[in-house]
Protein backbone atom coordinates (compact mmCIF):
# COMPACT_ATOMS: atom_id res chain seq x y z
CA UNK A 1 0.00 0.00 0.00
CA UNK A 2 1.50 3.14 -0.93
CA UNK A 3 -0.03 6.38 0.35
CA UNK A 4 0.26 10.15 -0.30
CA UNK A 5 -1.02 13.67 0.91
CA UNK A 6 -1.81 16.20 -2.11
CA UNK A 7 -3.62 19.52 -2.44
CA UNK A 8 -4.44 22.16 -2.36
CA UNK A 9 -8.16 21.67 -3.75
CA UNK A 10 -10.64 23.59 -2.36
CA UNK A 11 -13.40 20.55 -2.81
CA UNK A 12 -14.55 17.39 -0.88
CA UNK A 13 -13.42 14.16 -2.07
CA UNK A 14 -14.27 11.01 -1.01
CA UNK A 15 -14.64 7.60 -2.71
CA UNK A 16 -12.43 5.02 -4.44
CA UNK A 17 -11.82 3.74 -7.95
CA UNK A 18 -9.59 0.87 -8.79
CA UNK A 19 -6.92 0.34 -6.82
CA UNK A 20 -7.29 4.23 -5.42
CA UNK A 21 -8.80 5.61 -2.89
CA UNK A 22 -9.48 9.13 -2.12
CA UNK A 23 -10.23 11.46 1.33
CA UNK A 24 -10.69 14.75 2.40
CA UNK A 25 -7.94 15.61 5.14
CA UNK A 26 -10.12 16.57 8.54
CA UNK A 27 -8.72 19.69 8.50
CA UNK A 28 -10.20 20.71 5.05
CA UNK A 29 -12.41 23.79 5.69
CA UNK A 30 -9.71 25.40 7.57
CA UNK A 31 -7.28 25.31 4.82
CA UNK A 32 -8.97 26.06 2.55
CA UNK A 33 -10.39 29.55 4.65
CA UNK A 34 -6.87 30.37 5.56
CA UNK A 35 -5.69 29.80 1.54
CA UNK A 36 -8.76 32.25 0.59
CA UNK A 37 -8.21 34.66 3.62
CA UNK A 38 -4.18 34.88 2.28
CA UNK A 39 -2.57 38.26 1.23
CA UNK A 40 -1.18 36.32 -1.80
CA UNK A 41 -4.44 35.56 -2.77
CA UNK A 42 -5.51 37.63 -6.26
CA UNK A 43 -8.76 36.25 -7.92
CA UNK A 44 -8.88 32.99 -8.47
CA UNK A 45 -4.97 32.59 -8.16
CA UNK A 46 -2.34 32.26 -5.37
CA UNK A 47 0.97 33.84 -5.62
CA UNK A 48 4.30 33.36 -4.97
CA UNK A 49 4.92 34.79 -1.19
CA UNK A 50 7.95 37.12 -1.15
CA UNK A 51 11.34 35.58 -0.59
CA UNK A 52 13.02 35.42 2.96
CA UNK A 53 16.00 34.76 5.09
CA UNK A 54 16.68 33.92 8.71
CA UNK A 55 20.24 35.19 9.81
CA UNK A 56 21.14 32.17 12.33
CA UNK A 57 23.14 34.55 14.83
CA UNK A 58 20.64 36.85 15.14
CA UNK A 59 17.55 35.18 14.77
CA UNK A 60 16.37 38.39 12.69
CA UNK A 61 14.24 37.48 9.49
CA UNK A 62 14.56 39.14 6.45
CA UNK A 63 11.74 39.92 3.72
CA UNK A 64 13.41 40.32 0.27
CA UNK A 65 11.94 42.57 -2.74
CA UNK A 66 11.55 39.58 -4.59
CA UNK A 67 9.34 36.72 -4.56
CA UNK A 68 10.16 33.02 -3.68
CA UNK A 69 9.52 31.44 -6.99
CA UNK A 70 8.64 28.39 -5.89
CA UNK A 71 6.63 27.26 -3.03
CA UNK A 72 3.94 25.68 -1.12
CA UNK A 73 0.36 25.04 -0.10
CA UNK A 74 -1.24 22.65 2.26
CA UNK A 75 -2.30 19.67 1.40
CA UNK A 76 -6.16 19.03 1.39
CA UNK A 77 -6.19 15.25 0.76
CA UNK A 78 -4.99 11.99 0.76
CA UNK A 79 -4.51 9.23 -1.71
CA UNK A 80 -3.83 5.38 -0.94
CA UNK A 81 -2.78 2.91 -3.76
CA UNK A 82 -3.01 -1.02 -3.33
CA UNK A 83 -0.72 -1.18 -6.05
CA UNK A 84 1.14 1.26 -7.32
CA UNK A 85 4.57 0.38 -9.21
CA UNK A 86 6.98 3.60 -7.67
CA UNK A 87 6.65 7.24 -6.90
CA UNK A 88 6.58 8.32 -10.59
CA UNK A 89 2.94 6.39 -11.25
CA UNK A 90 1.57 8.68 -7.94
CA UNK A 91 3.09 11.64 -9.40
CA UNK A 92 1.65 10.72 -12.46
CA UNK A 93 -2.10 10.66 -11.52
CA UNK A 94 -1.58 13.90 -9.62
CA UNK A 95 -0.39 15.59 -13.00
CA UNK A 96 -3.41 13.75 -14.58
CA UNK A 97 -6.17 14.85 -12.29
CA UNK A 98 -4.62 18.56 -12.10
CA UNK A 99 -5.06 18.85 -15.97
CA UNK A 100 -8.36 17.33 -16.08
CA UNK A 101 -9.89 19.71 -12.76
CA UNK A 102 -7.95 22.33 -14.23
CA UNK A 103 -5.95 23.59 -11.30
CA UNK A 104 -2.43 22.13 -10.44
CA UNK A 105 -2.15 19.80 -7.90
CA UNK A 106 0.92 17.87 -6.32
CA UNK A 107 2.55 16.27 -3.08
CA UNK A 108 5.71 17.45 -3.58
CA UNK A 109 6.43 19.62 -0.24
CA UNK A 110 6.58 22.67 -2.69
CA UNK A 111 5.48 22.23 -6.31
CA UNK A 112 3.63 25.38 -7.36
CA UNK A 113 5.85 27.99 -9.45
CA UNK A 114 5.08 31.86 -9.52
CA UNK A 115 1.34 31.37 -9.24
CA UNK A 116 -0.95 28.66 -9.09
CA UNK A 117 -5.10 28.49 -9.32
CA UNK A 118 -7.06 28.47 -5.99
CA UNK A 119 -10.82 27.08 -8.02
CA UNK A 120 -10.76 24.15 -10.48
CA UNK A 121 -11.42 24.81 -14.35
CA UNK A 122 -9.00 27.69 -14.43
CA UNK A 123 -6.63 26.22 -16.44
CA UNK A 124 -8.64 24.58 -19.93
CA UNK A 125 -12.26 25.50 -21.05
CA UNK A 126 -13.55 21.61 -20.23
CA UNK A 127 -17.00 22.29 -17.82
CA UNK A 128 -16.83 18.77 -16.47
CA UNK A 129 -20.15 16.82 -16.74
CA UNK A 130 -21.14 13.86 -14.05
CA UNK A 131 -20.79 12.80 -10.66
CA UNK A 132 -17.07 12.01 -9.14
CA UNK A 133 -15.27 13.91 -11.81
CA UNK A 134 -12.49 13.61 -9.75
CA UNK A 135 -12.34 9.41 -9.03
CA UNK A 136 -13.29 8.86 -12.45
CA UNK A 137 -10.39 11.40 -13.65
CA UNK A 138 -7.73 8.99 -11.58
CA UNK A 139 -9.55 6.11 -13.15
CA UNK A 140 -8.69 7.67 -16.30
CA UNK A 141 -4.71 8.24 -15.60
CA UNK A 142 -4.64 5.03 -13.95
CA UNK A 143 -5.03 3.23 -16.90
CA UNK A 144 -3.45 5.28 -19.05
CA UNK A 145 0.11 4.34 -16.53
CA UNK A 146 -1.18 1.01 -16.78
CA UNK A 147 -1.43 0.78 -20.75
CA UNK A 148 1.99 2.48 -21.25
CA UNK A 149 3.84 2.20 -18.20
CA UNK A 150 6.56 -0.41 -20.61
CA UNK A 151 7.63 3.19 -22.12
CA UNK A 152 8.57 5.23 -19.47
CA UNK A 153 8.77 8.57 -21.50
CA UNK A 154 5.34 8.22 -22.35
CA UNK A 155 3.96 9.22 -19.30
CA UNK A 156 7.05 11.62 -18.21
CA UNK A 157 6.05 13.49 -21.27
CA UNK A 158 2.54 13.59 -21.08
CA UNK A 159 3.49 15.33 -17.48
CA UNK A 160 6.04 17.72 -19.32
CA UNK A 161 3.10 18.58 -21.69
CA UNK A 162 0.71 19.69 -18.63
CA UNK A 163 3.71 21.30 -16.74
CA UNK A 164 4.34 23.65 -20.34
CA UNK A 165 0.42 23.94 -20.70
CA UNK A 166 0.37 24.85 -16.92
CA UNK A 167 3.36 27.39 -17.27
CA UNK A 168 2.14 29.28 -20.21
CA UNK A 169 -1.31 30.46 -18.41
CA UNK A 170 0.55 32.26 -15.49
CA UNK A 171 -0.95 35.67 -15.11
CA UNK A 172 2.14 37.78 -15.68
CA UNK A 173 3.02 35.56 -18.30
CA UNK A 174 4.80 37.26 -21.18
CA UNK A 175 3.88 37.01 -25.04
CA UNK A 176 6.99 35.30 -26.00
CA UNK A 177 6.71 33.16 -23.09
CA UNK A 178 3.08 31.99 -23.43
CA UNK A 179 3.82 31.17 -26.77
CA UNK A 180 6.95 29.59 -26.16
CA UNK A 181 5.62 27.19 -23.36
CA UNK A 182 2.06 26.24 -25.51
CA UNK A 183 4.87 25.13 -28.94
CA UNK A 184 6.94 23.17 -26.75
CA UNK A 185 3.27 21.61 -25.58
CA UNK A 186 2.09 21.18 -28.84
CA UNK A 187 5.59 19.39 -29.95
CA UNK A 188 4.91 17.04 -26.77
CA UNK A 189 1.78 16.22 -27.84
CA UNK A 190 3.61 15.03 -31.26
CA UNK A 191 6.37 13.17 -29.23
CA UNK A 192 3.65 11.76 -26.96
CA UNK A 193 1.57 10.04 -30.01
CA UNK A 194 4.56 8.96 -31.69
CA UNK A 195 5.66 6.78 -29.07
CA UNK A 196 2.62 5.55 -28.11
CA UNK A 197 1.88 4.31 -31.83
CA UNK A 198 5.11 3.24 -32.17
CA UNK A 199 6.51 6.00 -34.40
CA UNK A 200 9.76 7.41 -34.74
CA UNK A 201 8.98 11.26 -33.31
CA UNK A 202 11.73 12.93 -34.81
CA UNK A 203 10.28 11.70 -38.31
CA UNK A 204 8.55 14.53 -39.71
CA UNK A 205 8.58 18.62 -40.18
CA UNK A 206 7.72 20.51 -37.62
CA UNK A 207 5.36 21.95 -40.20
CA UNK A 208 3.20 18.63 -40.47
CA UNK A 209 3.60 17.88 -36.90
CA UNK A 210 0.71 19.69 -35.62
CA UNK A 211 -1.77 18.90 -38.74
CA UNK A 212 -0.83 14.96 -38.34
CA UNK A 213 -2.04 14.77 -34.56
CA UNK A 214 -4.93 17.08 -35.37
CA UNK A 215 -5.91 14.68 -37.93
CA UNK A 216 -5.09 11.89 -35.58
CA UNK A 217 -7.78 13.18 -33.43
CA UNK A 218 -10.33 14.92 -35.85
CA UNK A 219 -9.22 18.32 -35.06
CA UNK A 220 -10.00 20.45 -37.62
CA UNK A 221 -6.80 22.18 -38.20
CA UNK A 222 -6.05 25.61 -37.41
CA UNK A 223 -5.04 28.15 -40.04
CA UNK A 224 -1.98 28.86 -37.84
CA UNK A 225 -0.93 25.40 -37.94
CA UNK A 226 -1.77 24.44 -41.75
CA UNK A 227 -1.33 26.93 -43.72
CA UNK A 228 1.77 27.20 -46.05
CA UNK A 229 1.93 31.26 -45.65
CA UNK A 230 4.28 33.17 -43.73
CA UNK A 231 2.46 33.52 -40.06
CA UNK A 232 2.79 30.05 -39.51
CA UNK A 233 3.54 29.50 -36.00
CA UNK A 234 6.39 27.70 -36.92
CA UNK A 235 8.33 30.44 -38.35
CA UNK A 236 7.65 32.44 -35.27
CA UNK A 237 8.94 29.65 -33.31
CA UNK A 238 12.02 29.46 -35.46
CA UNK A 239 12.63 33.61 -34.86
CA UNK A 240 12.13 33.30 -31.31
CA UNK A 241 13.95 30.53 -30.79
CA UNK A 242 16.60 30.86 -33.21
CA UNK A 243 16.50 34.68 -33.53
CA UNK A 244 16.12 36.01 -30.01
CA UNK A 245 13.17 37.86 -32.04
CA UNK A 246 9.50 37.76 -31.08
CA UNK A 247 7.64 39.46 -34.20
CA UNK A 248 10.46 41.46 -34.65
CA UNK A 249 11.51 42.37 -31.52
CA UNK A 250 13.70 41.04 -28.81
CA UNK A 251 12.19 39.18 -26.41
CA UNK A 252 9.60 40.79 -23.82
CA UNK A 253 8.97 44.23 -25.86
CA UNK A 254 6.48 42.51 -28.45
CA UNK A 255 2.94 40.96 -27.81
CA UNK A 256 1.86 38.04 -30.44
CA UNK A 257 1.52 39.69 -33.75
CA UNK A 258 4.07 42.66 -33.04
CA UNK A 259 2.75 46.42 -33.30
CA UNK A 260 0.15 45.87 -36.59
CA UNK A 261 -3.14 45.72 -35.80
CA UNK A 262 -3.73 44.07 -38.98
CA UNK A 263 -1.34 40.96 -37.56
CA UNK A 264 -3.69 40.34 -34.44
CA UNK A 265 -6.64 39.10 -35.16
CA UNK A 266 -8.10 36.29 -34.39
CA UNK A 267 -6.38 35.06 -30.99
CA UNK A 268 -3.39 32.63 -31.62
CA UNK A 269 -2.55 31.90 -28.45
CA UNK A 270 -5.60 30.96 -26.59
CA UNK A 271 -6.71 28.90 -30.08
CA UNK A 272 -3.11 27.29 -29.21
CA UNK A 273 -3.99 26.75 -25.48
CA UNK A 274 -7.48 25.17 -26.28
CA UNK A 275 -5.66 22.52 -28.55
CA UNK A 276 -3.24 21.49 -25.97
CA UNK A 277 -6.18 20.57 -24.24
CA UNK A 278 -7.82 18.80 -26.36
CA UNK A 279 -4.85 16.89 -27.83
CA UNK A 280 -4.07 16.06 -24.29
CA UNK A 281 -7.70 14.58 -23.59
CA UNK A 282 -7.08 12.66 -27.04
CA UNK A 283 -3.52 11.38 -26.12
CA UNK A 284 -5.08 10.48 -22.19
CA UNK A 285 -8.31 8.40 -24.27
CA UNK A 286 -10.81 10.63 -22.47
CA UNK A 287 -13.79 9.65 -23.96
CA UNK A 288 -15.75 12.21 -25.24
CA UNK A 289 -15.40 13.11 -28.70
CA UNK A 290 -17.60 15.81 -28.46
CA UNK A 291 -15.46 18.12 -26.24
CA UNK A 292 -11.81 17.26 -28.20
CA UNK A 293 -13.49 17.56 -31.76
CA UNK A 294 -14.96 20.83 -30.04
CA UNK A 295 -13.70 24.43 -32.03
CA UNK A 296 -10.17 26.37 -30.59
CA UNK A 297 -11.24 29.59 -31.30
CA UNK A 298 -13.54 30.76 -28.68
CA UNK A 299 -14.07 31.32 -25.31
CA UNK A 300 -16.89 29.28 -24.00
CA UNK A 301 -16.76 26.31 -22.07
CA UNK A 302 -16.90 23.25 -23.66
CA UNK A 303 -18.71 20.32 -21.83
CA UNK A 304 -16.41 17.01 -21.01
CA UNK A 305 -18.50 13.70 -19.85
CA UNK A 306 -15.73 11.57 -18.30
Amino acid sequence: MAAIEFGYYPKLVEGQVDDIQVSTLPDHQQVVSDVLAADEVEGRWFYAPRESSKNIMSGRVSEHPYSARVFALPKTHSLEHANADSEEHLSFLMWVLGFIVGMRLTETEAGFLDATPIEPGELHDMALLGPDVELRALGHAERFWQAESAKPRVAKGVTAIIHSFFLAQYPKALGFERFTYLYVALDGCHFVHSLVNGKDPKKGTHRQRIKEICNAFGIVVPKWAGSQESGNIVDKRNETLHEGLFFDEPLGFSVYGGHNRASRQGNTILEMQNLVSRLLCGLLGLPDQSYIQSPVNDRQQHGMTL
